[in-house]
């Protein structure tokens, strides 16, 4: 109790720690226009990581709920699953909360962080940020999975439109071929 105490005194500074090291994954071009632009029309990406990434914050804080943690996760995965993440590029901004919780945990009036009880609040802190982890490789794999499914199955669409124009084409060649014949 006494963390949960200390994370919510400083709530805001955490989540837009939190959402620096997201943005700070991408190159800094893209950080820049991720950040800077608030239209969710404009800058729908920027505006998704921003907004789920405070609701993954208070999932955290007040207890993992499946299915609200899994669309916020699913937001931000889904998005860096299509941008070419690796799977531990696209998951690892969730393991930064620890460090972002520890560093300014430290830095609070109250911030001894040997007090036991506090270790004991971090181990369980810990243990639902992992749990959250595991969940957004899940969806991560899921999306990938997807988008290969996807791509497979639109070359698989090309390949047969070819196939049923080459037959057209030599049906068409064939048929002239046999009507010259008969015109002979």
């Amino acid at each position: 109790m006494l963390l949960k105490q200390q994370i919510l005194q400083q709530r805001e500074a955490i989540i837009e720690s939190w959402r620096h090291a997201v943005f700070g994954t991408y190159p800094s071009e893209s950080a820049k226009f991720l950040t800077g632009r608030k239209n969710r029309f404009a800058n729908p990406v920027g505006q998704t990581i921003h907004d789920n990434v405070e609701e993954l914050f208070d999932q955290l804080t007040e207890g993992i709920e499946t299915s609200k943690a899994t669309v916020a996760l699913d937001a931000i995965v889904r998005i860096r699953a299509v941008q070419e993440f690796s799977a531990a590029e696209a998951v690892q901004f969730i393991f930064e909360i620890k460090n972002i919780v520890r560093r300014h945990i430290s830095r609070s009036e109250n911030g001894d962080a040997s007090q036991q009880g506090i270790i004991d609040d971090l181990q369980d802190f810990d243990k639902r940020v992992d749990s959250l982890a595991l969940l957004g490789f899940d969806l991560f794999m899921h999306c990938r999975e997807k988008l290969y499914e996807i791509r497979t199955n639109e070359t698989r669409r090309r390949h047969e439109k070819l196939m049923e124009r080459l037959v057209a084409k030599d049906k068409t060649e064939h048929d002239d071929e046999a009507s010259s014949e008969q015109d002979k």
